[in-house]
Order: C-alpha cells, then structure tokens, then sequence
C-alpha cells in the first residue's frame, strides 16, 4: 500500500509505503480506539501525537528490546533505505520513498549498505523491493 505523508520532515509531502502487516496491526488499532480526528491521540485528545512522546515511545521500545542507545526514529528511516537499496531498489526509486529532493542526499545511505555482491536474502524484504521496483514511478502527491 502506498502511503501520503503529509507536512512530513521539512513540511515536504512525500508517498512512502506501508507493509500488509503494518497496516493489519494498524486497522486492529483503529477497530478498538476508533479514534476520531487523529490516529495516535496526543494530549489533550483533540491534538495529534506530538514528536516528542513518539520519540519517547521509539525509545522505551529500544530499551526493551535491549537495543543499545544511539538509536533514534531516524534510525529506522536509514534502515528502510538501506534495506531497499541492498536488496537492489533503485537509488532513484528509494530518493521518491523517503521525499529527498537530491539523489546525493540519498546516496548518504550506501555508505551502511553492504557489499552489492551479497544481496540480502531475507524473503520478505526481497519481495519488498520486487514490488517496489515494479513501480516505474510513484505518482506524486497531490495538494488539498
């Protein structure tokens, strides 16, 4: 499924994609909360989530998980590029993902990537960049 962010990072608009099973979870979510106005409610209710209780969140969750500090949401942003590009999505495609207005800003991510030669082999992150490789190009979003 493709996804419209809107006043993204920069106030930028970009498409981006959401997995199957981001968007089960996120529809059992909705079935329960039945939020209104907003998906995630911030404080009071009528507001949206504000970034820094995200960023809370982000980091109780790496906590938990045992997961070394250092990483922050931005974290997860690098290693949806880099998973893309090491399973052998297009720079150019992977530029339209995360809204970068200059390849070079995206070419920052194949300093982490591994080595071309040694694709990822992870099934659902190599059926991940089929589909998106598919797309000859991402539609670009419209403004209301």
């Amino acid at each position: 499924m493709v996804l419209h962010v809107r006043s993204g990072k920069g106030g930028k608009e970009r498409l981006t994609v959401l997995s199957p099973r981001l968007l089960e979870v996120l529809r059992a979510y909705w079935r329960l909360a039945k939020p209104k106005d907003w998906l995630f409610l911030g404080y009071p209710p009528m507001r949206p989530v504000t970034v820094d209780t995200a960023r809370n969140v982000f980091h109780r969750a790496r906590a938990a998980a045992r997961l070394p500090q250092g990483y922050t949401p931005h974290s997860l942003r690098h290693t949806f590029a880099t998973h893309l590009l090491d399973a052998g999505t297009d720079l150019v495609l992977i530029q339209n993902l995360l809204g970068h207005t200059s390849v070079r800003t995206t070419s920052r991510y194949t300093y982490t990537s591994i080595m071309p030669n040694s694709r990822m082999t992870h099934s659902s992150s190599s059926t991940w960049a089929r589909r998106i490789s598919t797309w000859t190009s991402l539609p670009r979003p419209r403004h209301s």
